[in-house]
Order: structure tokens, then C-alpha cells, then sequence
């Protein structure tokens, strides 16, 4: 089948431009190797519609990553920032949504990075200056 080396709209394309000369479906499938039934549901939508392309709305509706849902999760974050409860779990499981879905909606659609800010170990002057100076001593030691 020649599925990998065209497009499905150059193939939708040729099939249309191959019934308007007369050619049969039948004729058709064979000379594009596809299947008769595809080119059948091709030609019938083209007749329908007028074009080749999907209704709008059919497929699969969006059950998490609703407006609401990400207006909910936008509004909780930035009312506390920090809280513990911003995690991407408990969110899920406050909207009745998954931890995945939660993720992908502070990345894709908010921005955000889904991430536990890390503790880490508070620097004062003279920890600074005193890691300054053994940075400074190894670089001239070693080079």
C-alpha cells in the first residue's frame, strides 16, 4: 500500500480528481492501492459536505483540559503559590482530573513548570567568600 508515501489529503485529493474523470471506485482503489471502502467514504463525503475534510466536532471531546479546568487550577495557584496543595496530585484529585492532565495544563496552556522548588542550602557572607577563595585556590592549582 502506498499509505507512507502520501499524505491522506494528497490521497483524498487524487481519489477525487480520479472519480471526476469517470473512473470507478472500484478502478480507483486499485490504481492508488487503497482500500475500495476508503474511497467510497471519500467520495461520499465530498458529495455531502462539498469538501474532504472532518466535520467540525467530531472526535473525541476534551473532558480535562476544559476551560474551567484550567481557569480552576490558574485561580488556586495563584492564590497561594507555595501551598503544599498545589501539588500536580491533589490538584488532580480536587477536579476529579489526572496528575498527567493537571502537568500538561500548567505546561501547555498556563506556562508553567510543574515542579517542587528545591531546598537547598542558604549561603551567608562568609560562606560565600570562603567558598569564593577554595574555588579560587583549585583553579590556580590545577591550571
Amino acid at each position: 500500500m502506498l499509505f507512507g508515501i502520501f499524505s491522506m489529503a494528497d490521497q483524498k485529493k487524487s481519489i477525487l480528481k480520479l472519480s471526476e474523470k469517470g473512473n470507478s471506485e472500484r478502478k480507483i482503489a486499485k490504481l492508488l492501492d487503497v482500500p475500495k471502502l476508503t474511497v467510497h467514504r471519500v467520495i461520499a463525503r465530498f458529495n455531502e459536505t462539498g469538501s474532504f475534510k472532518r466535520k467540525p466536532g467530531s472526535g473525541r471531546p476534551r473532558t480535562a483540559r476544559t476551560k474551567a479546568n484550567k481557569a480552576k487550577i490558574k485561580g488556586r495557584i495563584q492564590r497561594n503559590p507555595s501551598s503544599r496543595k498545589n501539588s500536580t496530585r491533589k490538584l488532580g484529585k480536587a477536579l476529579g482530573i489526572g496528575p498527567t492532565s493537571v502537568r500538561r495544563i500548567l505546561k501547555e496552556d498556563l506556562g508553567m513548570k510543574s515542579r517542587r522548588m528545591a531546598k537547598g542550602q542558604l549561603l551567608n557572607d562568609d560562606a560565600r567568600n570562603k567558598r569564593l577563595e577554595r574555588f579560587l585556590f583549585i583553579l590556580l592549582f590545577y591550571t
